[in-house]
């Protein structure tokens, strides 16, 4: 049996490429938890001069196939929220191999590492501390760069972005750890 996602990649792939249509307009909408039931596609394609909207729920399956396509999104704003999506949905293959809680010390570790002035900020009163130096440590901050460098050669190789790698990774990263680590919530909650 397929999967939704699957169903609309087909869907798509008919539309775009077997019957050629041409994306007029791609968005993002990025839910506050950033699950797949809350962040959404919407997409306008044209074709037979007819423009058509489209809506779908974000899916490992869609994002692969729009990447692989090229689909730009509207800005870079959405563009920065959509890999923040998938950069989340990385975290979550983590959490299964090295357990949640590991995971986000890890993932504060790394932004403190690679953001260290935005981190200051943004980590404030953040428990920070897993196991430096272990071997699942380093295999762990390892996936971390890995997937951030994937997200990167994503953005250039696919999507043709060069410029405009710095307005989409960096607030991506800051926005999953942002929904990962409830960091503005958190600051809501208890300001300094």
């Amino acid at each position: 049996m397929k999967s939704e996602g699957q169903i609309v990649v087909e869907f798509l792939r008919e539309v775009m490429h077997l019957q050629p249509g041409e994306v007029i307009r791609a968005d993002f909408l990025y839910g506050p938890a950033v699950s797949s039931q809350r962040s959404r596609y919407f997409i306008a394609i044209r074709k037979d001069s007819l423009p058509t909207m489209y809506d779908f729920a974000a899916v490992p399956e869609i994002d692969v196939y729009l990447l692989q396509s090229g689909v730009r999104m509207s800005n870079l704003e959405a563009e920065s929220l959509r890999f923040a999506h998938i950069l989340l949905a990385n975290l979550q293959a983590a959490d299964t191999r090295w357990g949640k809680d590991f995971v986000n010390h890890v993932f504060s570790d790394f932004i403190v590492s690679e953001m260290p002035l935005t981190a200051q900020a943004l980590l404030r009163g953040h428990p920070l501390g897993a196991a430096k130096g272990s071997v699942v440590y380093e295999e762990c901050m390892v996936y971390f760069r890995r997937s951030i460098d994937g997200l990167i050669n994503s953005v250039r190789m696919e999507l043709r972005y060069d410029q405009e790698v710095p307005q989409i990774i960096p607030p991506a990263i800051l926005a999953a750890a942002d929904t990962r680590l409830h960091l503005s919530l958190r600051a809501a909650l208890f300001p300094l």
